[in-house]
């Protein structure tokens, strides 16, 4: 019976050590050796706290089973680096005493690793359908922003590293360039996409309301006050987005407010004395030059800091004119739906659609192609059919030189001038640090024109490394 036994043990693929009922190490199987890499010899007639002590074991199931009287078991690794789970079994006498301690050793090291490698696939798929979820709500959104030009495709890059930075952000550019349209687009590709995304107008309310619309009233706050009063835009935009549009038009004692909610997270309504903590993404657009404003007085310089973490900026439609056609094909379906028609535009309105400035951007293309659809009686839009001040106007970017034939704004004349000079200098030059020192600039303000003006500079600097 012994020699049965003593066969199962040695032939058992399981470790075994066995102790008596003081610790000493009785018996060790050659699984064990396998599975710890520990020799009988070094263990046998010794204490298991001595084994352990040694660093022949990690630690001793042994002492818990002889501690609780009771089974015991546990997870260890041990010197060859091997991950195994220890079950300690106590066996007693007839008076209830613990006589032998049989510790079963099993080797879990590739379950460990499996284990390891599963929780890591859980873990990247779960990273892929999230990112497969926001490229969704991604895709379904960007279905509504019309672009074929660089300028417009690098803006939308740069969108998509700041929307779910949970930072404030200040969108410039000149009136119906589509400043909404990106506030918008950060708000859908953020964390915040599905809280609310609420926009005000600075410059549409009156002054002496846009306090108490921001900022909510309690009741009583003034005459007319409705009785229990009223959240302001702050508070309905509650864990979601806040589009402060023409922020250059918010007045000075609002401009204080809202620096201190930027700062304390929290406001105050008009009459309240208790402070109402809001957690709202701020996101800002201008038509102004805020640096100006500030150094006329015009706009605190502590809340233009606290403004421009990141601007984004978007150049004038007449900089990228690649956007034009496709903008004026997505306006024609979308007017041609709206009122049952099926106009199309003849090719010399394209062309002359091309050549035109666009003083009012993006907005004033589609004022014009919605004109069209509903005023023109017949299937095919042609030349005839244009306004005459659009026919009129020449291109003002028309030679070399970058002058042109007739009166346009003086802004749009610097601006146009601003980025042939550089255009210019930067062909001459073909690096950034010595254009700007030919234009007596330093290289920032170049670099911040050359994005302005959607210059092609990596375009310039490999024509001019090929002559």
């Amino acid at each position: 019976m012994y020699k049965e036994v003593n066969t199962i043990i040695e032939t058992s693929y399981d470790g075994f050590n066995v102790t008596d009922g003081q610790g000493v190490v009785l018996r060790v199987n050659r699984s064990h050796q396998r599975i710890t890499g520990s020799r009988p010899e070094n263990m046998v007639g010794k204490h298991i706290l001595d084994c352990v002590k040694e660093g022949e074991l990690s630690d001793s199931v042994t002492m818990e089973v002889l501690k609780h009287k009771r089974t015991v078991t546990a997870q260890q690794q041990v010197r060859n680096g091997k991950h195994i789970i220890v079950t300690g079994t106590p066996v007693f006498d007839e008076a209830g005493e613990i006589i032998r301690v049989v510790c079963n050793l099993r080797d879990i090291t590739e379950l460990k690793t499996l284990e390891g490698k599963l929780a890591e696939t859980e873990k990247s798929s779960k990273q892929y359908r999230n990112e497969l979820e926001h490229l969704r709500k991604q895709h379904l959104y960007h279905e509504q922003i019309i672009t074929a030009s660089e300028a417009m495709n690098k803006i939308l890059d740069e969108v998509q590293q700041v929307a779910d930075k949970d930072v404030t952000v200040i969108v410039l550019g000149e009136t119906g360039v589509g400043k909404g349209v990106i506030a918008k687009e950060i708000h859908q590709s953020s964390i915040r996409r599905d809280g609310p995304f609420i926009d005000i107008n600075c410059g549409a309310i009156p002054p002496a309301l846009l306090e108490s619309e921001l900022f909510g009233y309690e009741h009583g706050a003034f005459t007319g006050a409705k009785k229990g009063g009223k959240p302001g835009i702050f508070e309905l935009a509650q864990h979601g987005t806040l589009f402060l549009d023409e922020i250059g038009e918010l007045p000075m004692d609002l401009q204080v407010k809202l620096l201190k909610v930027l700062q304390e997270k929290q406001i105050l309504r008009v009459g309240g004395t208790a402070p109402i903590p809001v957690d709202v993404r701020i996101i800002c657009a201008t038509n102004r030059n805020l640096r100006e404003m500030m150094a006329n007085g015009d706009f605190r310089s502590d809340l233009y800091y606290r403004l421009f973490v990141v601007p984004i900026y978007i150049p004038a439609l007449r900089y990228r004119k690649d956007d034009i056609i496709p903008l004026m094909n997505y306006y024609l379906d979308k007017f041609n739906q709206k009122y049952g028609c099926a106009k199309e535009m003849a090719p010399e309105v394209q062309k002359k659609m091309l050549h035109y400035s666009w003083p009012g951007n993006v907005r004033e293309l589609e004022n014009l192609v919605e004109r069209l659809v509903v005023s023109v009686p017949v299937t095919t839009i042609d030349a005839g059919h244009i306004p005459e001040l659009y026919m009129g106007e020449k291109s003002y970017w028309k030679d070399e030189r970058g002058w042109g034939p007739g009166i346009v704004p003086l802004r749009q004349a610097v601006e146009e001038t601003e980025k042939y000079l550089i255009v210019q200098a930067l062909k001459e030059c073909g690096s950034m640090t010595k254009a700007a020192k030919r234009l007596g600039l330093d290289r920032t303000t170049v670099l911040r024109k050359v994005s302005k003006y959607s210059i092609p500079y990596q375009k310039i600097k490999k024509q001019h490394s090929g002559t």
